[in-house]
């Protein structure tokens, strides 16, 4: 992946299975714990809270226009292909919400980071999107282009491109500049508090959304040395046959806190069309995996019958399956 080489274990993780929605997404338990994408939206915006939305699958129509979403009876293209929609379909019929995290289980964590995916993104190109989505503000210009084939080629789906080189370039130095003034810390692209907003057409020629991901930064509470210690005494005198790292992990699970990194990731929010730029395949399958999951929720929990019968014909989709890596060496700056 760019200038990285990922490792394909035999063995991929267990499936990620964590879940957090408003303002839980950014709390230390869990962008601590999992942080990486998290898309938790159930609806969208229509432009009356009365519309009928639902969603058909044509297998007879050409890979890209199967997808038909209907707004009062009234049908539109939704251009999405095969090897995305059962994905992401899958994905919105889960119970779970985080996407991909680099917090994973793993004997190494001091050299190495561990890749879970979502039970709906494993071994799918979309994961190694959303992967890459995940990863690239590590080094947008190491990151920035496309995992490859070992004879050279870009590895693509379906009505991709490969990115623009020069634009890529361009834009991947200016957010390796934005993000020399990052606070120390981390991040998780979300969806939080962002309307999914329908945008209907009077030619229905296609679906369209408004609405994009954005990257939320964040900051671990250093405590003091005396909370440290009070922290650790409290835990031995109710535990006194507790391990040494038993002891570290209660104090980090009972002091820990994020805190915000608010002016960055406001800053940086105002900032999709460069990350578009960098990488227009990574960063269009996040705005896609977040406008669409919220649609296909909101169909969900709307029309249960419906939705069924339309989730049984995703899961019959044949696509192409992908070694999804399962960890990645550090990055040290």
């Amino acid at each position: 992946m760019g200038d990285y080489r990922l490792i394909v274990d035999d063995e991929p993780l267990a499936a990620l299975e964590r879940s957090a929605f408003g303002a839980a997404t950014f709390a230390y338990s869990f962008a601590s714990e999992v942080g990486g994408i998290n898309f938790q939206n159930t609806r969208v915006i229509a432009a009356s809270n009365n519309m009928k939305l639902a969603v058909t699958y044509d297998a007879t129509r050409p890979d890209g226009k199967r997808l038909l979403v209907s707004v009062d009876g009234k049908v539109s293209v939704a251009p999405l292909y095969d090897w995305q929609i059962k994905p992401i379909v899958a994905y919105a019929d889960s119970d779970t919400t985080a996407v991909v995290s680099l917090f994973g289980p793993g004997p190494d964590k001091d050299n190495f980071f561990y890749i879970a995916y979502h039970r709906a993104f494993q071994k799918s190109l979309l994961g190694l999107r959303l992967l890459q989505a995940d990863m690239l503000l590590m080094d947008p210009k190491g990151l920035r282009k496309l995992p490859r084939y070992k004879t050279g080629g870009p590895i693509l789906g379906v009505g991709e491109k490969d990115i623009d080189d020069a634009k890529s370039e361009q834009a991947a130095s200016q957010l390796a500049n934005l993000i020399k003034m990052k606070p120390i810390g981390s991040w998780v692209l979300s969806d939080v508090d962002i309307d999914v907003k329908f945008i209907s057409k009077t030619d229905l020629s296609g679906v369209d959304f408004d609405g994009l991901p954005y990257y939320y930064f964040w900051h671990p509470y250093l405590p003091s040395e005396a909370e440290v210690q009070m922290a650790a005494m409290a835990w031995i005198k109710r535990h006194p046959n507790a391990t040494e790292e038993d002891v570290l992990n209660a104090v980090k699970k009972s002091l820990g806190r994020s805190i915000g990194d608010e002016n960055f990731t406001s800053l940086m929010k105002g900032k999709y069309s460069l990350f578009l730029d960098a990488n227009t395949p990574v960063y269009r399958t996040a705005m896609q995996v977040m406008r669409y999951s919220a649609l296909f929720r909101q169909i969900r929990d709307q029309s249960p019958s419906e939705w069924k019968e339309f989730a049984s014909q995703a899961d019959n989709i044949t696509v192409p399956q992908f070694q999804t890596p399962t960890r990645v060496p550090k990055i040290r700056h």
